[in-house]
C-alpha cells in the first residue's frame, strides 16, 4: 500500500514541508509493513482475517492525539 496522496492538515491544507513528506512515508511504509506482518501471523495461527482486521481498527480508533485538543 503506497501512502496517501496528500497529508491534510486541520485548515485544509496539505502538508508541504519536504522533510515532513519523507517522515510520514517512511512512517507509513513501516507501518504497513508491520501491520501486514502481524495479520498474517494471526491469520497462520488461526484467528480469523475480519476479526483480526476489526482488532485493528479498534487499535487505530483508541489512539490519543498528542495535542490538548480533541481530535476525535
Amino acid at each position: 500500500m503506497s501512502a496517501p496522496a496528500r497529508w491534510p492538515m486541520p485548515d485544509g491544507s496539505s502538508v508541504a514541508c519536504r522533510e515532513k513528506l519523507k517522515m510520514l512515508s517512511e512512517n507509513h511504509a513501516e507501518l504497513a509493513q508491520m501491520l501486514q506482518d502481524a495479520f498474517e501471523d494471526a491469520v497462520l495461527m488461526g484467528v480469523e482475517p475480519e476479526a483480526m482486521r476489526e482488532i485493528f481498527f479498534e487499535l487505530v480508533r483508541s489512539l490519543q492525539s498528542p495535542k490538548r485538543s480533541a481530535d476525535a
